[in-house]
């Protein structure tokens, strides 16, 4: 088995100082700036880059943000470079199983399978094992590769991303029932029924307007369960449909979040989005504290 050499620690320091800075750009939704600083990270590993673990490790990262750039095309073409860099035999599941998810996102069904496939047969289907909504996706996508082709087929095409009158059905009614569970305080039990809803959704997800208004759902649950991180990340996830980037009430909620998790700098920027999309009129729904915190600098 080939052993992959460490990289010096004052590299290593700098190549962190690039990824760190990618990580904070694509926060604010930057990725081409993130994708940029990634690449420059990967360019500063010495060659022969394959023969260094932290490759892998950069080249994932440049494949992430890429995909959240949408930018599918090029995210495959640099997938289709990783065959060199992943060397041991032990870890060729694992890039089937990164090729396979590359597809998925893409939304080329079939290669993706082929990609899953390979990776099971190699590894087992623990190496689908999900931690979060999106992994899920394609753990169940391998089980039930059918189910998401005829969901495909049974979109309305046109402009205006309108689903299916049975799926938008079925999301109103579970939603309806996660409403209802919210209202009560049982928030835990409101978030798995908004994630039922998101799981009906055809793929790309964030192309549907519900994948916006059910992950603010989820946000509101968990800033309303003090889980302010997750609150965050679904406030993020939301504004990845287009139809909510200019939505005031939820650059507040990040900025709310970012407030009670004291990263005061950040609360300013989203808090400061709010009233520039909207003036104070959400604000004074709230406590005070939110607007005081830029009144300073309106």
């Amino acid at each position: 088995m080939f052993k992959y050499k460490d990289l010096p620690k004052d590299l290593e320091k700098k190549i962190d100082a690039k990824t760190e800075k990618a990580y904070l750009f694509s926060e604010s939704e930057n990725y081409k700036k993130a994708t940029e600083l990634s690449i420059e990270a990967f360019q500063l590993i010495p060659k022969p880059r394959e023969e260094y673990g932290y490759t892998c490790i950069i080249l994932n990262e440049v494949i992430d943000y890429i995909l959240l750039d949408k930018d599918y095309e090029k995210a495959i073409e640099i997938a289709n470079t990783l065959d060199k860099f992943y060397i041991n035999e032990n870890e060729q599941g694992l890039l089937f199983s990164i090729k396979g998810k590359i597809y998925f996102r893409a939304n080329q069904l079939e290669e993706s399978y082929k990609f899953f496939k390979k990776a099971v047969d190699l590894d087992s289907i623990r190496i689908l094992e999900y931690d979060d909504i999106e992994d899920k996706k394609y753990y169940d996508f391998y089980q039930n590769p059918d189910s998401y082709l005829i969901k495909e087929n049974t979109l309305e095409k046109n402009d205006k991303n309108i689903l299916s009158d049975d799926i938008h059905a079925k999301i109103e009614k579970i939603s309806k029932k996660g409403d209802k569970f919210q209202i009560d305080g049982e928030y835990i039990l409101a978030i798995e029924e908004y994630t039922k809803g998101l799981s009906l959704l055809p793929i790309p997800m964030q192309k549907w307007d519900a994948y916006g208004w059910l992950q603010v759902a989820i946000a509101d649950c968990y800033f309303d369960i003090e889980n302010f991180n997750l609150a965050k990340q679904h406030y993020f996830n939301a504004l990845s449909n287009d139809t909510m980037i200019d939505n005031p009430y939820i650059h507040f909620g990040i900025g709310q979040s970012f407030f009670e998790l004291n990263e005061l700098d950040d609360a300013k920027e989203y808090l400061m989005k709010t009233y520039m999309l909207d003036g104070k009129d959400l604000f004074n729904d709230y406590d005070e504290k939110y607007f005081n915190l830029i009144e300073s600098i309106i």
